[in-house]
């Protein structure tokens, strides 16, 4: 929604009149434009959001079946076999009805018509009447899983063992559709459109109906198929020495033609050690130590194929069937593979009342599906190919522990991890909209030798005090020449900050306990990485006609205002390239690290009754998102909030603060 000179809804903006009626809402044109276009014959071109409830009807319908069937069956006294089967069926159908007096058909048909000032008549490209937007998907999934399994005990020494196979199978197939002209009483849309013809369109440009609406319709389908079969071997010396041996096949139609392509060995080995059961351990404090380490390598599944898949819609010009090729097949495509290595600790202390775990592990991932340009000569734009490769390594610790004093029990748990990672290869070359336009918490970075989730910025050299320009670094030199910046966008000559995904996080949570009354409380905590604040539009169009930024009262207006603030002044014309440069230098980068409040809850549970309706009951009341503690920003921005999208600065809200209070009965 807008209003007035601006593009987004104004502070205060009433859907209402001071009579109760309905009031006009300024959107995408002057009043007086719209207004003037009414009096040759187009719609009415007001925006009234009260009115529009009543325009617009949804329907949605999700059906779900779900059938599971399981046989179990014990023999030979050692011998177990199990058999397990699932269907799984959704068919969601959703159809949302413009009427003929909606904004949104109204647009359209206005958009569509052109008035000719030399003959003075209006011509209409789009029927009037309302627009029907239908999609009707049926997904199918079926999996079948059968396990064999054997366990004894001969002295000292215990062996288990597993035999088993999976079979999986995902299908989907649907459609989605706009049809125009629609009489909803009678079900009846206009079908003989022109939708390959341009139309010239009001205010200005020229489109065909296909390029505003999806009148020729969407089909789509998906057939993911999926393989395993394994093998389990456990074997344990004394209860002290475990071993554990692991192999398995998995094979799925999305890789290449060729079957061992699409079908991949992977294993896992795996050893502990109890050291509190051996007979020189002797401790009083020390109630469980076991030790444990394991290396294996796992496969990953790539979103892709490997065989020729192409886009079918209508050609624009000639309005016949047509198909774009999206990448050319490879029968080479396989899986990605992943090589873990794990070392772990488990321990309990002081009779168990301090129980957890220290793990230390390493992911090298190779083979990982990449996306490869290809000479035009081919006759394809790009490839995925099994090329990249990256590093991982952390840390995951977890502490329980337990203190009871008289009637107050307290229950404390806290998950500690440290992640780091590092691409190792990356085929395509550096370019800028990777490396420095998009948004690291959605887009990953393509930089050997960098974190995946790492954030890059032009180096900030502080404001001309004549002008107030933002000033940055070319060639070692302080620069204006914003253009020559922004395409210097090799990664030594950028600021690198680290990752926009906190190295360190966990969680800390305290239940407390008296009678029968629970308090619980949660604590988030991220440390060591980096966001990126909104940075102030530049120019005075951009200003009115973009989200608005607190920046406007610390911008740069006379010389010596360089001297408090790093915001860059405003100028008319626009200049993108100067804004860009602003908006991406390191002076906007902040640390994200801050503790967080997360959730509590109070509660209170009822003795169990076996006599009665009710056997028991619990009344409580539970917060969440209570607020930041601490932060490592002095601006007061909440560092979870995607404070940049792709496409410029968003206008997204803090995390919202909410309350519930309910009660759980059991009859």
């Amino acid at each position: 929604m807008t209003g007035g000179k601006y593009k987004y809804l104004y502070p205060y903006a009433s859907m209402y009149d001071e009579n109760g009626n309905p009031a006009a809402v300024i959107k995408d044109f002057r009043a007086s434009f719209s207004d003037s276009l009414e009096r040759l014959g187009f719609q009415n071109w007001d925006y009234r959001p009260a009115d529009e409830m009543n325009s617009t009807q949804t329907y949605f319908s999700l059906q779900n079946l779900l059938l599971r069937a399981s046989i179990k069956y014990n023999f030979l006294k050692y011998f177990n076999l199990e058999v397990n089967y699932q269907n799984e069926r959704q068919m969601i159908f959703s159809q949302k009805y413009f009427d003929n007096q909606a904004y949104y058909v109204r647009n359209l048909v206005n958009t569509f018509s052109f008035y000719n000032s030399t003959t003075r008549t209006l011509t209409k490209g789009l029927p009037e009447g309302g627009i029907m937007a239908i999609s009707d998907y049926d997904w199918q999934g079926n999996s079948f899983r059968s396990s064999a399994s054997f366990q004894r005990r001969l002295n000292a020494h215990i062996i288990k063992a597993v035999i088993g196979g999976e079979i999986r199978e995902l299908s989907a197939a649907g459609f989605e559709r706009e049809n125009v002209g629609y009489d909803n009483i009678k079900g009846i849309p206009i079908t003989n459109l022109n939708t390959s013809t341009s139309f010239p369109l009001t205010p200005t440009g020229s489109a065909t109906l296909d390029d505003k609406l999806n009148l020729s319709g969407e089909n789509d389908g998906i057939l993911n198929r999926y393989l395993s079969y394994y093998a389990i071997i456990d074997y344990n010396l004394l209860r002290k020495y475990d071993l554990t041996i692991v192999g398995r096949r998995d094979g799925t139609n999305l890789f290449g033609a060729r079957t061992n392509e699409r079908i991949k060995p992977f294993w896992s080995l795996g050893g502990g050690w109890h050291i509190d059961k051996e007979e020189f351990f002797r401790s009083n404090v020390i109630n469980i130590l076991r030790l444990r380490a394991s290396v294996g390598e796992n496969g990953n599944i790539y979103n892709g194929s490997a065989y020729l898949t192409a886009s079918r819609g209508v050609d624009q010009l000639t309005g016949l069937p047509s198909s774009l090729i999206a990448n050319p097949a490879n029968d080479d495509l396989s899986w990605e593979k992943v090589k873990i290595v794990n070392l772990g600790l488990d321990f309990a202390l002081f009779k168990s009342k301090l129980f957890g775990s220290i793990d230390v592990f390493s992911k090298n991932t190779k083979d990982l599906v990449q996306q490869v340009n290809l000479a035009p000569q081919t006759g394809y734009t790009s490839a995925l190919i099994n090329s990249a490769a990256t590093t991982a390594k952390g840390l995951e610790i977890t502490l329980n522990g337990s203190l009871k004093v008289r009637s107050v029990e307290l229950l404390s748990r806290m998950y500690v991890t440290y992640l780091t990672d590092k691409l190792e290869k990356y085929d395509q070359a550096p370019n800028r909209q990777l490396i420095i336009l998009n948004d690291p918490n959605s887009v990953m970075l393509f930089v050997k030798g960098r974190s995946l989730k790492g954030m890059f910025s032009y180096k900030w050299a502080g404001l001309d005090p004549n002008t107030g320009d933002p000033q940055g670094y070319l060639n070692g030199q302080v620069s204006k020449d914003y253009s020559k910046i922004l395409n210097n966008f090799q990664p030594d000559s950028l600021v690198y900050h680290g990752s926009a995904f906190p190295k360190w996080f966990g969680t800390w949570r305290n239940d407390f306990r008296y009678k029968r009354f629970i308090f619980s409380i949660s604590l988030n905590y991220k440390f060591n990485y980096y966001f990126r604040r909104p940075g102030l539009e530049l120019s005075y169009p951009a200003l009115l006609s973009r989200t608005t930024n607190l920046e406007y009262h610390q911008r740069w207006q006379v010389p010596g205002d360089e001297q408090h603030t790093n915001v860059p002044s405003l100028v008319f014309p626009a200049n993108d390239l100067r804004t860009q440069f602003y908006q991406r230098s390191d002076i906007l980068v902040e640390r994200g690290d801050h503790i967080r409040l997360q959730d509590i809850r109070f509660s209170y549970q009822s003795p169990f009754k076996n006599k009665g309706l009710i056997k028991s009951y619990e009344v409580f009341s539970y917060m969440t998102n209570l607020g930041i503690l601490w932060r490592a920003n002095r601006l007061g921005l909440d560092p979870d909030v995607p404070h940049l999208s792709t496409a410029g600065n968003s206008n997204r809200v803090p995390i919202p603060f909410t309350i519930s209070i309910g009660t759980n009965v059991k009859l």
